[in-house]
């Protein structure tokens, strides 16, 4: 795959974002890596960060044009992706775990940016918007990846957003950042919540609300520290308001 802040950008109806689930496709190894993925594993059990070997969907091809996304996904795990996405191998041999993220646009016209925990397992101290990895023991059904499940897993684990709530949701963009080489689909989404109604778990040590304007995006990405998929995110967005 590329890489890069943005591999597509657009606006897609959910419907639009095709994944094929191929759970023959496993990634490529060798005793090498093998011993990489335990000795990184062994180094963040000991880190006191937290962190959960989670079952998850290894991006191995994808595809975009203006009438969407089609995306190839395959088993691997949280464990793999710590011991294969940071040295120098080929994507073959990469986990490259799928995620997804969103801007959430709350009721009273807030946007919603979290500061995440000094204690998570990755980008603790950053900005980010609510996200995280598609996992394949929930979020694949027969031959199909569901992207727009898990993106609604985590604004109800990490905002208490009940599915219900949720009026709109748009992906924006298909992102690779190099920080993490994990392939992020990135979504909008409009709540019937607002922003004091929303209850934040221990991912983030605070909420923020930014004004839903185009100069409300600009002005936080030019003053905070955030994750490149993050900023991603809010940066495409921001083309859909005032």
């Amino acid at each position: 795959m590329q890489i890069g802040d943005f591999l597509a950008r657009g606006i897609w109806t959910e419907d639009r974002i095709e994944i094929e689930w191929r759970p023959e496709l496993r990634r490529l190894t060798t005793p090498e890596i093998e011993v990489n993925i335990e000795r990184e594993w062994t180094r963040l059990l000991s880190s006191g960060l937290e962190i959960f070997d989670g079952q998850l969907c290894r991006v191995t091809a994808y595809r975009a044009s203006a009438s969407g996304i089609t995306l190839t996904a395959a088993p691997t795990t949280y464990r793999e992706y710590r011991g294969t996405n940071k040295i120098d191998i080929s994507d073959a041999y990469r986990a490259n775990p799928l995620c997804v993220c969103a801007v959430v646009h709350t009721a009273d016209d807030k946007l919603v940016l979290g500061h995440r925990g000094v204690s998570c397992g990755e980008s603790g101290g950053l900005w980010h918007v609510p996200g995280g990895h598609v996992e394949s023991g929930k979020h694949v059904a027969g031959d199909r990846v569901l992207p727009g499940l898990a993106m609604r897993d985590e604004l109800e684990e990490e905002l208490g957003i009940p599915p219900g709530a949720i009026s709109e949701m748009r992906c924006v963009g298909l992102s690779r950042p190099e920080e993490t080489l994990k392939p992020e689909l990135l979504y909008y989404a409009r709540v019937d919540l607002e922003f004091d109604a929303l209850c934040p778990n221990h991912e983030h040590s605070v909420l923020e609300p930014v004004a839903a304007t185009r100069a409300g995006c600009l002005n936080f990405l030019g003053t905070r520290a955030m994750v490149r998929s993050g900023r991603a995110c809010l940066e495409a967005c921001a083309s859909l308001l005032p």
